[in-house]
């Protein structure tokens, strides 16, 4: 398998910013609940040098998969902004028909934390060669 092989401090750094990425994105609760759960199960009670060693663990077991092609991405569309009505009726009353127009949408990946990951990791490997 002929694939880049990161290190667990290059891992490490990775991780600490897809974690404070998602801590700080108001728009994926999902993402973050996923990482609280990622943390609870993976890594709960590891000190640093532990952590890191688990971390390159999952990683590396996730670029397997990758190489091989046999990882689940979904990606699902989720409103950012919805038209208001223009009624200036005010009421306790909904209509269940009423339609809801969507001025913005965003395409979120619902990937595993690994990928998140590995993701960051392409980011900041791809920009070193750049500078």
């Amino acid at each position: 398998m002929d694939y880049y092989d990161f290190g667990k401090d290059m891992i490490f750094t990775a991780y600490k910013k897809v974690k404070h990425y998602y801590y700080y994105d108001n728009s994926t609760f999902i993402t973050r609940k996923r990482m609280a759960k990622f943390e609870q199960e993976h890594l709960a009670g590891l000190q640093k040098p532990e952590l890191k060693d688990k971390l390159k663990q999952l990683v590396d077991t996730e670029l397997r998969k990758i190489m091989l092609h046999n990882i689940d991405i979904v990606p699902y569309p989720l409103p950012k902004k919805i038209r208001k009505p223009t009624n200036d009726i005010i009421s306790n009353y909904r209509d269940k028909g009423e339609q809801f127009e969507v001025e913005r949408l965003v395409v979120l990946a619902d990937a595993s934390v690994e990928v998140h990951i590995i993701s960051t990791l392409w980011v900041m490997y791809v920009g070193r060669l750049c500078l």
